[in-house]
């Protein structure tokens, strides 16, 4: 599913969880980065969770400003 696709709402939730995510992944120490998120929140996100799946969360984590 392409991002244009999703509901007003839903992707302004998206955009939101990004953007936080990506801030969490700039402090300095912290030991969580786009890839373990992508992990953590990928079988969440998905309906139907697919192995690589994570790759999607960590690209939209790393490009959350172009969302």
């Amino acid at each position: 599913m392409d991002v244009k696709q999703i509901k007003p709402t839903y992707k302004e939730n998206l955009k939101f969880l990004s953007k936080r995510l990506k801030e969490l992944t700039l402090v300095p120490g912290y030991k969580m980065d786009a890839k373990n998120f992508g992990v953590c929140f990928a079988p969440n996100l998905f309906e139907v969770y697919q192995f690589g799946d994570e790759r999607i969360v960590q690209t939209m984590i790393e490009n959350a400003d172009a969302l």
